[in-house]
């Protein structure tokens, strides 16, 4: 994973810098047994000094999608399930099966809304206000149901059909 991260990823986002190059060396086949991977659980906390993060998973963008709410600082670590821009891969079958499955993770996420005020997403930003929350499940579901129709755009590294409602910007059938 961390190989096809660091060929496919890097040389878009870092053009022209011998990134790959380096972290590739960095990376070995071989297995560390200091890395001992556990399957997390939807609804699995720990403790971490005294703050309680909770497992939420969240699958649409990828399968093994996950949140971590922070009740005590009403933090909601959304990671690439909520970002300033979601991708939905394009498959051979569709992507709405994805997208419908996305949708129920954002709803499942807007029920629990009242234990969170922000939002730390994944990346293209920091803090952010739960209300682009609400913007996706409107999305999605506009999506779904055809009360909202996407156009195909080409974007820096997305090339798909593009939907905006509000803060979200959601990409389906998408090719890369």
């Amino acid at each position: 994973m961390i190989k096809w991260y660091i060929e496919t990823r890097v040389p878009v986002r870092f053009p022209g810098e011998g990134h790959v190059e380096a972290l590739t060396a960095m990376v070995s086949d071989e297995d560390y047994p200091f890395f001992q991977y556990k399957p997390i659980k939807d609804g699995d906390t720990w403790d971490l000094g005294g703050r309680i993060i909770e497992a939420l998973h969240t699958p649409g963008h990828s399968p093994g999608s996950v949140c971590f709410l922070d009740k005590a600082n009403r933090i909601l670590y959304s990671g690439d399930t909520v970002n300033i821009g979601i991708i939905i891969p394009n498959k051979p079958e569709g992507t709405e099966k994805d997208l419908a499955i996305y949708r129920d993770s954002i709803a499942k996420i807007w029920n629990r809304q009242e234990e969170f005020d922000k939002l730390a997403i994944g990346h293209d930003g920091g803090l952010i206000d739960k209300g682009i929350v609400k913007d996706y499940l409107d999305l999605a579901t506009g999506i779904l149901e055809g009360s909202i129709v996407g156009q195909y755009e080409e974007v820096g590294i997305r090339k798909g059909v593009v939907a905006r409602l509000g803060a979200a910007e959601l990409w389906y059938r998408c090719d890369a």
